[in-house]
């Protein structure tokens, strides 16, 4: 294929023909073939359109409002800002004209292949050729085709970058229309979901994560591996007697603590999505770091456990001695409580300060009944926006919202009914 100039890929002239090289594959009962396409050719052929798949025009608007478009400009984003950019296959469908296909001849100069072997590579090898009468949408990949348009308006060098695609056949009648929607479903709906252990464990993209990953690799924060449980949950399992908080709760715990309020910080969300400048990163950890040291300096159980090393944290995860501060959900409403306050100026040592020397720390204290600890059946609850809303309260200071403040007084209502 010729490569084109850049003066062409930013204004693409539809050519008719274009062939590329494919791999003819089975699976179940669909043949589909596997190619690669340039950014331009998937801007200038596949569609987004999904009434292709549905007779109702007012339906087909309803499923295109909720494809969002936000998330498509964060893949044009993600793909004019990241050098090491990256997708999946899409999966398209073809229909209105097939595509033709021609098989390579396989020759093997060192002759190891057996005969099998190379009917099998010629039968799988070949050229797909398109006439320019076909008709191909997205099937799987609505928002990266979207992102793929979208980055190279912006940016016509990258016109001539590949993406893997799945092309798998559709015909436009009843059961072609039934057969493709199976499949739009399966690919959108049915994938297994992303972990978040999966995300704290990999995601070099998520700040939050990365920064989780850095508090454990350089133990500013937490001197031994064992004061934090490498888990699947944020909650400390009961066999563990050794650990302070959970990797998967320290992740809560750093967005917990990312400012709220607008400013020269990225975006909470973009945090999240597109990882932060080196200097952006370095301040989340530095908010971390002082944040835990502050627990240190102010609650002596965390001295003994953290620096010390003299008592296990299981201690104070005890029927008699549940300690707000050994218990992930309790980390999360103290890190919040300390956000709120230094959004209003406070340092985070003066906050965590407050808060801790004026509410009670034991969860068997009446305060906490209803909101992070159940007397009844001795477990652990989770309102973690109550709770921050009680530190607040109990430090003489106003709660973050009205709501949150009717949320405290609801929960403290059915407690003394």
């Amino acid at each position: 294929m010729t490569k084109r100039k850049d003066s062409q890929a930013a204004k693409p002239q539809k050519s008719k023909l274009l062939r590329l090289p494919a791999i003819n594959c089975k699976m179940g009962d669909r043949s589909y073939l596997l190619i690669a396409m340039s950014f331009h050719d998937i801007a200038e052929r596949i569609v987004e359109d999904v009434r292709i798949i549905h007779k109702s025009e007012k339906l087909s608007l309803w499923i295109q409002r909720h494809l969002k478009r936000d998330h498509a400009k964060r893949i044009a984003q993600y793909l004019t800002t990241d050098e090491s950019r990256f997708f999946n296959a899409l999966v398209v469908g073809v229909y209105g004209d097939d595509p033709l296909w021609s098989e390579l001849t396989v020759t093997d100069p060192n002759e190891q292949l057996t005969e099998d072997e190379a009917d099998r590579l010629t039968a799988s090898v070949g050229i797909v050729s398109f006439s320019g009468k076909e008709k191909l949408f997205a099937i799987d990949g609505q928002h990266r085709v979207s992102g793929i348009k979208q980055a190279i308006a912006e940016n016509s060098e990258l016109s001539q970058e590949q993406v893997s695609v799945i092309l798998v056949g559709h015909a436009n009648n009843a059961s072609g229309l039934e057969r493709t929607r199976r499949l739009f479903v399966t690919l959108n709906q049915k994938a297994r979901r992303v972990s978040e252990a999966d995300i704290v464990a990999l995601d070099e993209d998520n700040g939050f994560a990365a920064i989780a990953r850095r508090i454990i690799d350089e133990g500013a924060v937490f001197p031994r591996e064992e004061l934090v449980a490498l888990s699947s949950s944020a909650a400390i399992p009961r066999s563990n007697s050794k650990a302070v908080t959970s990797i998967l709760g320290l992740y809560q715990i750093l967005k917990d603590l990312y400012p709220k309020s607008k400013g020269c910080r990225p975006a909470y969300g973009s945090v999240m999505r597109t990882r932060p400048s080196k200097a952006s990163l370095d301040d989340i950890y530095d908010r971390a770091v002082r944040f835990w040291r502050a627990l240190v300096v102010t609650a002596p159980e965390y001295r003994k456990v953290v620096i010390g090393g003299s008592v296990d944290a299981i201690t104070y995860r005890s029927p008699t001695r549940n300690h707000l501060l050994f218990r992930p959900v309790g980390q999360r409403a103290m890190a919040r409580a300390t956000e709120c306050l230094t959004s209003r100026g406070v340092q985070i040592e003066n906050a965590v300060e407050m808060l801790v020397k004026n509410t009670p720390m034991s969860l068997l204290d009446k305060q906490w009944s209803s909101i992070l600890w159940n007397p009844s059946t001795k477990t652990m609850l989770k309102d973690v926006a109550a709770a921050e809303t009680l530190l607040l309260r109990n430090a003489d200071q106003n709660p973050r919202s009205k709501s949150a403040q009717e949320r405290l007084d609801s929960v403290i209502r059915e407690l003394d009914r």
